[in-house]
Formats: C-alpha cells, structure tokens, sequence
C-alpha cells in the first residue's frame, strides 16, 4: 500500500500538487511551473516510495499522464469539477480573512494567492473519500 497520495492539478504552465497521507492530512502543498513537475515527482518518490498519483482530468491532464507513463509511476484520473469553488472554501477555513475583510459575505471573498495547490488537496480528498467509503482496494477512475 502507498505510503501517501500525490494529487496534481494540472494546468498549462502550472501545476497545484498536494502530498496528502492516507488520511487526507496534508504533508506539503505547492504550485509549480508544469517543467519541474517531473524533478519534483522524482524528489518525491525518492522520499515517500511507494506513491500513488491522482490527477485532476482537467487542463494539461494528458500531459501530466504521459509523464506519468514515461516514470512508469501508478496514477489515477479524477473528476475535477468545481474544485476550484470547493478550493477557495478550503483556503479561507484555513486562512481565515481578518480586519474588514470578516465582515464581507464569504461569496465576495477572493483568494490574494493562487489555490492551484488547495485544488490539488481537494483532488487528493476526493480519491481518499471515495476510497474509504468503497472498502475495496481498487482505483477510482473518471
């Protein structure tokens, strides 16, 4: 069984990636340009072998599978919809807006960072939860 989950976000020039353990706590989140994704895996899996890689089937998905391929490395395709919404949920629970900025319908608010990485966490959540509730030991895929 893997040791954690890499969760991508793919995009054209950027990537959200999320290193989550078995049960969903994030271990290292970050955004990267999409041409150190496979430097970063390779750092990676070099740490937390073996390693299972879930990416979002959005934007730069093919790409990112394709490099999978080429590091012969197990991954999973999961629907990505809205989790860019449920990303700037996430964002501000844990970065909680201060001064005037509580004041303001939660709707109004706008992350002054980008979410690719939280969009990755969310992705990693969706695998993990459909994992747990399933019981079986087999991938999820679309």
């Amino acid at each position: 069984m893997e040791k954690v989950i890499l969760s991508i976000d793919p995009g054209t020039e950027k990537c959200g990636i999320a290193l989550l353990d078995r049960k969903g706590g994030v271990i290292h989140q970050a955004i990267l340009p999409v041409d150190e994704l496979e430097p970063s895996i390779n750092k990676i899996s070099k740490a937390y072998w073996p390693i299972k890689v879930i990416i979002g089937n959005s934007t730069g998905s093919k790409r990112v599978v394709q490099l999978m391929k080429k590091m012969k490395i197990d991954y999973v395709i999961i629907e990505e919809k809205h989790s860019t919404l449920e990303a700037r949920k996430l964002y501000f629970k844990m970065n909680p807006p201060r001064g005037l900025k509580k004041l303001l319908p939660k709707g109004f608010l706008v992350p002054s960072v980008a979410i690719d990485d939280w969009s990755a966490v969310i992705i990693g959540h969706r695998y993990l939860s459909h994992f747990k509730s399933d019981g079986d030991n087999h991938d999820v895929t679309q």
